[in-house]
């Protein structure tokens, strides 16, 4: 798994430089999504070596209690920080999954050893929906299970029989602010050349309903880990917020108090901050996956009703070319209820362009 290394980070802080702005370099440098892929790119260009306040400079050695959200502020600390974030890495990579459930495409985070997985709510969209896991660069069939669509919890479960990796649930209520966290997903979905994606940050609020952290979140990490140092999981990321810096994460507290009823399918609330559903677009379609084509069309769906079949590939959506999933997601999340949209896709040697009738999720819901 890529690994986040303190090791290229070239500091000259002096004797005076304070805690707390030693905490913000470190942050600035290491919490952006794409810090830890350039850095593995570009590992030729940046320093063999580091430059940091030494112990004597500090006045002050030995270990300290990063638990609680201590900040390194010389060279052995700074390096028994690496050591400890590269084991939760290691750890925290191997049950970190892709689940792709229709064209969605999240993150999501095995909890137990025959295969349940936490996710976000928007991620797997509805209850009893077949669905595929990748653990690594195994793909494995999955169906999801129950949504508390209020907070964006959702859990899904693998079908097929085997022992796999897992981490521990561990309590969000007991979780402070200041204290280190590392998020964990595939930002802009799956990438088998440079996996995973990790990032480091501190916990800014705690509630009932959600975990606030600066650990910046893009799409595709939706439904992935927030795990504190232990490398347990205390929550799994659902949006981000005004800033970049302000993500939110639903607490792992909200899934152990209601694990009945998300195991046993049920779906309640009405999405993320209230959401009316019959606010948004439904196609009925899924496609396979890396690709465009068409996989399952739903009966008296919107594009059934205009002649789409499995097979088709698609092409464009109101004039806009559509280059992959991702893309095809957010032109679809561009429609409104209602509205007339133009699908133009190939079947055969043969290019189609048709007009569709926008549905609802609201109507998905009911049927």
């Amino acid at each position: 798994p890529l690994m986040i290394s303190f090791a290229n980070l070239r500091l000259r802080p002096s004797p005076t430089l304070t805690t707390s702005l030693t905490a913000s370099l470190l942050l600035a440098l290491i919490s952006f999504p794409a810090m830890a892929a350039w850095a593995q790119t570009n590992t030729e260009a940046l320093p063999e070596t580091v430059s940091v306040a030494s112990d004597s400079e500090s006045g002050e050695t030995g270990s300290f209690d990063f638990f609680d959200g201590a900040a390194p502020i010389n060279l052995e600390q700074l390096r028994e920080m690496q050591d400890r974030f590269a084991e939760i890495a290691e750890k925290v990579g191997k049950a970190t999954v892709n689940v792709q459930v229709g064209i969605s495409q999240g993150s999501g985070v095995i909890v137990s050893r025959d295969g349940y997985v936490m996710t976000a709510a928007h991620v797997i969209g509805g209850a009893n929906r077949d669905a595929t896991v990748k653990v690594g660069t195994r793909e494995f069939k999955a169906k999801t299970l129950g949504l508390n669509r209020t907070i964006d919890a959702g859990l899904m479960k693998i079908t097929e029989a085997g022992r796999f990796p897992y981490l521990e649930i561990g309590e969000s209520g007991t979780l402070t602010p200041g204290q280190w966290v590392m998020a964990i997903g595939h930002p802009g979905g799956w990438d088998e050349d440079r996996g995973l994606v990790y990032r480091i940050g501190r916990v800014l609020q705690v509630t009932d309903s959600l975990i606030g952290s600066d650990c910046s979140l893009v799409g595709g990490d939706s439904g992935g880990p927030l795990v504190d140092m232990n490398g347990d999981v205390i929550g799994i990321h659902s949006r981000i917020g005004v800033r970049l810096r302000d993500n939110i994460h639903v607490p792992a507290d909200a899934f152990t108090e209601s694990w009945e009823d998300l195991a046993s399918g049920k779906d309640w609330g009405r999405g993320v901050g209230g959401r009316n559903r019959a606010n948004e677009p439904w196609m009925g379609f899924t496609i396979k996956r890396d690709s465009l084509e068409i996989e399952r069309v739903v009966p008296d769906s919107p594009v059934a009703k205009a002649g789409l079949q499995p097979g088709d590939v698609l092409l464009e959506l109101n004039g806009q070319k559509i280059s992959n999933a991702f893309r095809l997601q957010f032109l679809l999340s561009q429609l409104k209820p209602k509205e007339t949209a133009k699908i133009k896709y190939q079947r055969g040697d043969e290019k189609i362009e048709v007009d569709v009738i926008v549905g609802s999720q609201a109507e998905r819901d009911d049927r």
